[in-house]
């Protein structure tokens, strides 16, 4: 494959995984409690403890917290799927962060 194609390819893989804030947000607010938006980002451990700590409420608390902070939590995990995706296909990483902040 020519550097061309693997941008391209780069490209459409971080279109296809990369993760949204409003989504994310939501998740937060409505599921928080039971970790959804830990498991929207990959969070596989955060998401089982708060939902092995759901009766307690204080996933609930923590969550709103998660909400406000939303934007950057998503922006973090775009940046490292980016990442994953440039060194994996060998692509520059700045060609692809520029996708990331849009």
């Amino acid at each position: 494959m020519t550097s061309d194609q693997n941008v391209a390819l780069a490209r459409q893989m971080f279109m296809s995984q990369k993760k949204d804030s409003t989504v994310y947000l939501l998740l937060a607010l409505f599921l928080g409690g039971l970790g959804v938006h830990h498991f929207y980002l990959g969070r596989t451990t955060a998401g089982v403890l708060h939902l092995v700590f759901c009766w307690t409420l204080v996933p609930v608390f923590l969550s709103i917290a998660h909400a406000i902070n939303s934007s950057k939590a998503v922006r973090e995990r775009n940046m490292e799927i980016a990442q994953r995706l440039a060194v994996g296909l060998n692509v520059p990483v700045d060609e692809l962060l520029k996708i990331a902040f849009l």
